[in-house]
């Protein structure tokens, strides 16, 4: 069964759920399915009795329930209630994995990057006239859509190019740790190159900040990576800074994700404690206000965000504390980074709300949480 649970791990970046949502509820009823059944037949069990954890995930699932249950689109809210419920499901299960489980989980993951990262370059190489043409022939008239295309900002198989770059993100923290797998790192940041997007690259460059802090390496080896942190997001500026399509500027983007939190703000104010309700948050030219926090925040309340927080912070704590006793140091550094830059890339986007990359880091999330030496036991 927990065979099964790979091979849909692997599938899940495929699918795009806005793109493909019959395909998408089927994934989640399949995987879904594969959790349970996994939870009935492993042992699973010890993260869900994990004291430290028990109030902020009560707490977070109680605020859900209240926000999708007085929420003014019930029935978009129950859906995202069940990825949410899906998610957590996918914490529990990833947080009570062995160490050899873990390592399967972890290739899993680095074979399907390298395979979408293939894809990115083919779409940069060749496939954009491919798909232009495809648009025009559908009378396709996003505009977002059309100026990826005609930008070469690489985003298949997600739909934007910073889901892409967040989804990368993340995988590159896990191999960074990995000496043989340099090769696949250098793949996967040239496919981020790609994508353009400057938010996936600057939250790269503070995880591996961290990283060179935390590491154990030569000094000179320290040095070359803070040089190559400052080429990488200075290349993609440089190339943002040609296009002269006004929506695609850095001060456009500015300016929008300036607006989204303004607007959002003010919905805020309105619904501190319990929010409008899950994912019926809707402000003009937007269903996401690019800060996963403040949507967090406008969607399920203070009450929400704060036990999400309080969740997370109790795995980060924990992942920082395996690394003085852990054999495994390596390891726990990679999913710590990992977790870390999506976190910070979601202040300024919305993979979070995207299961396709959001699954990938709730495995990890519960993985670092396994990886404390008492959850072991």
């Amino acid at each position: 069964m927990f065979s099964a649970f790979l091979i849909l791990l692997f599938l899940r970046p495929f699918i795009a759920s806005s793109a493909f949502p019959f395909v998408n509820a089927l994934y989640t009823i399949s995987l879904l399915t594969v959790i349970v059944l996994c939870q009935l037949k492993g042992n699973y069990s010890s993260l869900a009795k994990a004291s430290s954890l028990r109030y902020p995930i009560i707490f977070f699932i109680l605020a859900l329930i209240i926000s999708a249950t007085f929420s003014c689109n019930k029935i978009y809210s129950l859906k995202e209630l069940s990825q949410y419920c899906l998610s957590l499901l996918i914490f529990f299960t990833c947080g009570s994995s062995s160490e050899q489980d873990k390592e399967k989980i972890i290739k899993n993951i680095i074979f399907a990057a390298i395979m979408i990262s293939i894809l990115a370059i083919y779409q940069y190489i060749c496939g954009f006239n491919h798909l232009s043409g495809y648009l025009i022939r559908h009378n396709v008239t996003n505009q977002f859509a059309l100026d990826y295309i005609q930008h070469h900002r690489a985003f298949i198989p997600f739909v934007t190019p910073n889901l892409l770059g967040s989804y990368l993100i993340v995988v590159i923290s896990l191999t960074l740790t990995k000496k043989d797998k340099w090769h696949f790192t250098i793949l996967f940041l040239f496919a981020l190159l790609l994508t353009q997007s400057l938010g996936a690259v600057v939250s790269l460059a503070v995880g591996i900040s961290i990283y060179v802090c935390i590491a154990e390496m030569p000094l000179k080896r320290k040095f070359l990576i803070v040089l190559l942190l400052a080429c990488i997001p200075l290349a993609v500026l440089l190339t943002r800074l040609t296009t002269v399509k006004e929506h695609l500027l850095l001060s456009f983007s500015l300016r929008q994700r300036l607006q989204y939190w303004q607007e959002t703000l003010t919905i805020i104010a309105k619904h501190p404690y319990f929010g409008i309700g899950l994912g019926a948050l809707n402000i003009p030219l937007s269903h996401y206000v690019h800060n996963a926090y403040l949507q967090l925040w406008a969607e399920i309340g203070i009450v929400g965000l704060s036990s999400f927080l309080w969740l997370v912070i109790i795995v980060l704590s924990k992942g920082i504390k395996t690394l003085k006793t852990s054999s495994r140091r390596h390891h726990t550094v990679g999913l710590l980074i990992a977790v870390i830059v999506f976190l910070v890339h979601n202040t300024v986007d919305f993979s979070f709300f995207v299961p396709e990359v959001s699954f990938i880091w709730w495995t990890l999330l519960g993985m670092l949480y396994a990886s404390y030496p008492s959850i072991q036991k």
